[in-house]
């Protein structure tokens, strides 16, 4: 009588299998969430982007100024500045 073997799945496709189960999805647009506080919807999206544009197009010019009021001079420092005024747009226009 010959046993049927079982397949042990490798350590990478383990990996792999739980990696698949842990995708959470949004329940209202139903796309992968990204970050753990959930996933941003379309109206957040475009204020933050517009946000970020206008930001960086006044780093590109050199009229950013950081809170001091000191040029900024890194583009890591203008990125940085961009996303927190664009998620204080967000905080904003969600009162």
């Amino acid at each position: 009588m010959h046993r049927m073997q079982l397949q042990v799945p490798s350590k990478r496709e383990r990996r792999l299998i739980v990696s698949k189960h842990r995708v959470r999805k949004c329940e209202s647009c139903n796309e992968e969430m990204k970050h753990a506080q959930g996933c941003m919807n379309c109206e957040e999206e475009s204020i933050l982007k517009a946000k970020v544009k206008k930001v960086m197009g006044e780093f590109k010019k050199g009229e950013l100024h950081s809170g001091r009021g000191g040029d900024v001079t890194s583009h890591k420092q203008a990125i940085a500045i961009a996303l927190n005024l664009g998620r204080q747009a967000i905080k904003k226009s969600g009162k």
